[in-house]
């Protein structure tokens, strides 16, 4: 092994010691800070046996912190990973395991605390389409905005 090769190596690691990514994310970084492309598929193939680099497990704790805290559908988390490089299968498969069974209720919690500062001075049909665009923005289903309006005793159509 040469010495530019170690030296990117635990360059890389500093960089992964930091903040968790995905390949593509640290793939961009370290073609940022200059290293080549041979050197970068040497250190990633590297760094993907090892277990640092790990789309799969990026995807489980990325829904576990940010999107169940921040309250994000299945389709604003789609779109966000789809930028950290992640293909859809990649989410879908995993949504399905880790995530999908609470959207509703998250998209229920989220509901709960935007109500409360839509105007009740509005008619109900009013603050139902309020609160629908406001859950289709974070990425909420069809599905589960219909679902979180009935709990709600809201109607969009009527």
């Amino acid at each position: 092994m040469n010495d530019a090769y170690l030296q990117w190596k635990n360059r890389a690691l500093t960089m992964l010691d930091r903040k968790p990514r995905t390949v593509h994310e640290f793939c961009v970084k370290m073609r940022d800070k200059g290293c080549d492309d041979e050197t970068l598929a040497r250190i990633t193939a590297d760094f993907e046996e090892a277990g640092y680099l790990d789309d799969e497990s990026y995807v489980h704790e990325w829904l576990a912190t940010v999107a169940k805290r921040r309250g994000y559908g299945i389709n604003l988390i789609r779109a966000k990973l789809k930028r950290k490089g992640i293909s859809r299968e990649v989410v879908d498969t995993i949504y399905c395991d880790d995530y999908a069974l609470q959207e509703n209720d998250i998209a229920l919690r989220e509901a709960q605390k935007k109500i409360n500062k839509i105007s009740f001075e509005i008619s109900d049909k009013k603050r139902a389409q309020k609160l629908a665009q406001f859950l289709n923005g974070r990425g909420f289903t069809h599905d589960s905005i219909m679902h979180v309006l009935s709990v709600l005793g809201l109607k969009l159509y009527e």
